[in-house]
This record gives structure tokens, sequence and C-alpha cells, in this order.
């Protein structure tokens, strides 16, 4: 039996210094699980800081429902590096702007020159 993930494209890239993997899950219905992420994680060629898994936008106007994992197979909030190959990934499918929702809550991203994206993370939030 094939794996949910077996032929799903995985982009590794670098993000200031961060080993980031972007996988995408927008043809599939499979939400990854913490112990998967550490899986892949652990495959050679595969280390990560973060895993950035693009799934279907759950809302109008949002280009993906993005979920971040950490090594350990945690969840994480928001990934700013991440969230710029999340953008040079897409942008390769002629998006230049893009609207992501998170569990923080919407991301949104602009394409500046070819290889530049920035990422507006929202208000800065403190007393954590």
């Amino acid at each position: 039996m094939a794996h949910p993930l077996d032929h799903l494209p995985i982009l590794r890239m670098n993000g200031a210094g961060n080993e980031i993997l972007v996988l995408d899950l927008r043809v599939s219905e499979h939400e990854l699980a913490p112990q998967e992420a550490r899986a892949i994680a652990k495959a050679p060629g595969l280390r990560f800081d973060q895993l950035m898994a693009l799934h279907r936008p759950r809302r109008p106007g949002d280009d993906a429902y993005m979920r971040i994992y950490n090594i350990d197979g945690s969840l994480s909030a928001a990934c700013g590096n991440g969230t710029r190959c999340v953008a040079y990934a897409l942008a390769r499918e002629g998006k230049d702007a893009l609207r992501l929702e998170t569990d923080a809550g919407l991301i949104e991203t602009r394409r500046q020159a070819d290889m530049v994206f920035t990422v507006d993370m929202g208000r800065p939030r403190l007393g954590w």
C-alpha cells in the first residue's frame, strides 16, 4: 500500500540560515501527523528546522492553509523565513502575491524582485 505522502512535491530550501521543507498537500486530503513530521526529518536529505505543510485553502480568497511543524513534530504558529520559502515555491506557479491562512492568522506575501519576497507577519504580539 502506498503512503499518502508518496509522489507529493517536497522542496528543500534555506531561508536565512533555517533549513526549510515545503510539502505541498493541496492535492491531497492528508493532514500531516506529528510523528510523520518527525519521520520526514529523519529521512536522508530531509532534515529541517521547519516543515511548511500547504493544504487547500479553507476560506475564499486565500491561496493555502499552512501548518508549520518543528523538527520534533510540534506545531509552530508562524515562521517568517519559512513563509518566504513558501512564497518562492508558489511564485513558480505564477503567484506574485499570496494570502496564507495559518494557526496564528492571515499572512500575506509579495514578490519584490526575482528572488526577493516580503512577508507581512502582522502586528507584533508581545507578552507571551
